[in-house]
């Protein structure tokens, strides 16, 4: 056997995992920056190589090419070093650590990394697709080829079913398969159960976006009826992504629009979608556009999102927002502008109208600055005039290296006088400058006290403040101690922080404020230890600004935690605040959490009101984890005084057997004494699909109540809508925090 090797890498190339056999076009490439190895050296055994004056190379017997983690084997191989073409022959073989693939020829370009494969059949292995395949895909062609971004087989079927005889394949005169957006096929066939069930001219499967929409949707809510809503693809191609919408709905009508996506010197997205709901009698009209692009050396985004009557979002309201930027950035600077307009009418009539200017400039590493300026325009049905105001301001911060230096200056401008009234309520803060230097002593090298680390701030400026009016001078002297750990033998430790904060203005106010912070641990035992915290902070003086406020505090907490791994972990908790004299005492609090098994695990929390002597709610959490027979997360709040559930909230999952399942969410209000949410899904799984039935009863700012029928196939991620609230939040059985 000879060994031999065709080359080494000129430069280093980033790996892009592609499609099938896309690897073959990195035996150039590099996955990862940096400079040329040994690594890098293709090398090749066969039973006889030769070598030809005309740089070309013939190897023959059990050839074997192989580079990182890519093995090619073949009967044959020929490689031209002028033309840069390689050409395997002969029962090709490959294997990576992601997909594997046999064909009968392979031409490779190993300049261009465009390759060329003949009756070719190939097998895609789970996190190809830069992990977006669950499953094995499956792909039989008499011809492929591509390049690093993309892959075309000709007269091919692709499925994702590993059966013999598949329970579906698509019979496709040509597939486009781009890894990191959409596969895209030409003159498509479905067939399932060996009978071709319909042919279309296009089918997209987008890999990633708004879901598996070749797969219609089937259902009935108690706003839409029974309901089928599908989408069809118009346009696919390598940059542009376009899909027709059509729904059919028993209650509101039919529903129509077109969700447009383009990327490239230009990348958006335009979306409309038109309903006449025929059970209010109105029209239903969401709009979505997006784009940006280059021009020249600015950068412009223009975005408009448009909603007349959206039964899903706020009936018999309409709104806009839109907004246009134009954008500038180089090593030094960078620099926007904006224009924003928003509007609203239905539920009380608002529009703003809002320019804003943004300016950064770099000078040098050590000096910075900042300028912006915001001219606003608010309109409301509840007042008779229009709100205009314009802010603007510098930003200046100069580093020595051991401090720092910043000039700030900003001012509201208030453009309607007195003729807006609402200006009595609003809040704002003009610095007319204000000038700080800042150190500390990991910059300055300057030894504070007792060697704590420590932070020193001075600042002198003018402010004006409002709704109050008020404007003063201000000096302003800061230190405070970051924070230090003094060690008292093996097991005991205390940290210490602190401050002092002075404020002169100018007349004969001033405030000042000191605070300290201490916490001793103490280690009882491998498992336990305990923690007295203090923390106190008290001002002095006056301040005529609301935002130089400063809390007045002073409490001691005593805390005992107990922690093995994460089998048992417990701790006990309670404060006393020096400054309450009616109720001083915090709650003394108990949350207790314990995984006694890997599949059971609960947690309890409560507790007492010692000022009161009452008891607080007491929350519960048991979670049961068994694969094969049950898998239950429950939730609870139950009041201890009135003994009552105030919360309840469970989600089960149920195997029926080898291809069934139920699982489900129910949450039960016991303040309103009735269920808020309930979701029931049946799942079948069908090898290579996965179909569900699934009843959802959420109360809200509108009942929604309903039944659908869900279909995909198991290969492809899709969006989770199950457990999913109206509001678009994650219903799950937390409770929430509880106590102190």
């Amino acid at each position: 056997m000879k060994r031999e090797s065709l080359g080494k890498c000129k430069r280093a190339v980033p790996r892009t995992v592609a499609f099938i056999l896309i690897a073959f076009a990195l035996l150039l490439g590099s996955t990862s920056a940096g400079r040329c190895g040994d690594e890098d050296f293709i090398t090749m055994t066969a039973g006889n190589v030769r070598w030809y004056p005309d740089k070309s190379i013939i190897a023959t017997g059990g050839v074997q090419a192989k580079y990182r983690d890519l093995t090619v084997e073949c009967e044959e191989a020929q490689a031209d070093l002028q033309t840069n073409i390689a050409v395997f022959r002969g029962n090709v073989r490959f294997s990576t650590a992601d997909y594997s693939a046999i064909g009968e020829l392979l031409t490779l370009n190993m300049k261009t990394r465009e390759w060329v494969v003949e009756k070719a059949s190939s097998v895609l292995q789970p996190g190809s697709l830069q992990g977006r395949l669950l499953t094995d895909a499956f792909l039989q062609s008499a011809s492929l080829s591509g390049s690093d971004e993309y892959v075309k087989v000709t007269n091919g079927t692709f499925t994702t079913c590993g059966l013999e005889k598949p329970h579906y394949l698509l019979e496709a005169r040509q597939l486009d398969i781009y890894p990191d957006s959409k596969i895209v096929a030409r003159r498509v066939s479905f067939v399932g159960l060996g009978n071709r069930l319909f042919t279309v001219n296009s089918l997209v499967i987008p890999i990633r976006g708004f879901g598996q929409t070749f797969v219609p949707e089937v259902g009935s809510s108690a706003e839409e009826g029974t309901f089928v809503k599908g989408a069809y693809a118009y346009r696919a191609t390598k940059n542009e992504q376009g899909f027709v919408k059509i729904d059919l709905m028993s209650k509101k009508g039919v529903g129509t629009g077109i969700e447009h996506t383009y990327k490239g010197a230009r990348s958006g997205i335009v979306s409309l979608y038109y309903l006449y709901d025929q059970e209010v009698g109105s029209t239903n009209l969401t709009s979505r556009f997006q784009h940006q692009q280059s021009l020249g050396t600015l950068n412009l985004s223009l975005s408009a999102d448009y909603r007349r009557n959206n039964y899903l979002y706020y009936p018999g309201t309409t709104s806009q927002n839109s907004e246009i930027t134009l954008s500038h950035h180089s090593t030094n600077s960078s620099t926007s502008l904006a224009y924003r307009y928003n509007t609203s009418q239905g539920m009380g009539d608002y529009s703003s109208y809002t320019t804003s200017f943004r300016h950064t400039q770099t000078f040098s590493p050590r000096l910075n600055v900042v300028l912006s300026t915001d001219l606003r325009t608010y309109n409301s049905s509840g007042f008779a005039s229009a709100d205009r105001e314009m802010e603007s301001g510098i930003d200046m911060r100069y580093e020595t290296g051991k401090y720092g230096i910043s000039l700030i200056a900003s001012k509201r401008f208030d453009l309607d006088g007195s003729d807006y009234t609402g200006d009595d309520f609003y809040s704002s803060l003009d610095r007319l400058p204000e000038i700080s230097l800042e150190t500390d002593t990991f910059r300055s090298g300057i030894k504070s006290p007792f060697g704590f680390p420590a932070r020193l701030k001075f600042s002198l400026g003018r402010y004006h403040e409002e709704p109050s009016g008020v404007t003063r001078d201000r000096f302003l002297f800061d230190f405070d101690l970051i924070g230090k750990t003094l060690d008292f033998g093996s097991r005991n430790e205390l940290t210490v922080s602190g401050g002092f904060r002075q404020a002169l203005y100018a007349s004969d106010m001033a405030q000042f404020v000191t605070k300290t912070n201490m916490t001793l641990t103490s280690r009882f035992s491998d498992y336990m230890k305990g923690r007295i915290l203090y923390n106190y902070q008290q001002p002095k003086g006056f301040s005529p600004f609301r935002f130089d406020y400063a809390g007045d505090y002073n409490y001691m907490r005593a805390v005992l935690d107990y922690q093995d791994k994460d089998i048992l972990k417990w701790s006990l908790s309670t404060g006393y605040d020096f400054r309450q004299d009616k109720y001083p005492w915090h709650d003394l609090t108990l949350r207790l959490s314990a995984r006694p098994a890997n599949q059971f695990g609960y947690s309890i929390a409560t507790g007492y009101n010692l000022n009161s002597s009452r008891w607080r709610s007491l929350v519960t959490r048991i979670q049961v984890g068994d694969p094969n027979h049950l898998a239950l997360d429950l939730g609870s709040r139950y009041n201890l005084e009135e003994g009552k559930f105030d919360l309840v909230r469970s989600r089960f999952d149920v195997p029926l057997g080898k291809n069934w399942k139920v699982d489900g969410l129910i949450g039960w209000n016991g303040l309103e004494k009735r269920f808020d949410y309930r979701a029931i899904r049946i799942t079948r799984d069908l090898h290579c699909w996965e179909a569900s039935l699934i009843w959802v009863d959420e109360m809200g700012f509108r009942n929604d109540k309903g039944l659908r029928l869900d279909l995909r196939l198991k290969a492809f991620p899709v969006q989770e809508r199950f457990g999913i609230g109206q509001y678009g939040q994650v219903v799950d059985t937390s409770m929430g925090e509880f106590y102190y």
